[in-house]
C-alpha cells in the first residue's frame, strides 16, 4: 500500500477523531489498516537498506549493467 506522509498524517487524526468521539468499531477497522501499512513500510525500509549495505560493499558495481565511461562509482581505468 502506498501513501504520502500527508495523507498518513491524515489517517492518524481521522483515528484519533474516531477514538475520540467513541467510535470504536471504525477506529478499530482504521487501526488495524494503519498498522498493516505501518508493518510493510518497515519490511520495505529494511529491505531497501541491506541492498543498499550490499551495494555499498560490492562499490556500487553491478555486472548486469554497461559500465559505463565516467563515474563518480568506479575509479578511472589504468591504461596499460
Amino acid at each position: 500500500m502506498r501513501l504520502k506522509n500527508d495523507e498518513y498524517k491524515l489517517l492518524k487524526c481521522i483515528h484519533w477523531e474516531l477514538v475520540s468521539s467513541n467510535k470504536e468499531g471504525l477506529a478499530a477497522q482504521l487501526q488495524n489498516l494503519l498498522t498493516r501499512f505501518e508493518v510493510a513500510r518497515e519490511k520495505t525500509r529494511e529491505h531497501n537498506r541491506l541492498n543498499a549495505q550490499v551495494n555499498r560493499e560490492a562499490g556500487y558495481r553491478w555486472n548486469s549493467s554497461q559500465r559505463p565511461k565516467t563515474s563518480k562509482y568506479y575509479p578511472a581505468e589504468s591504461e596499460e
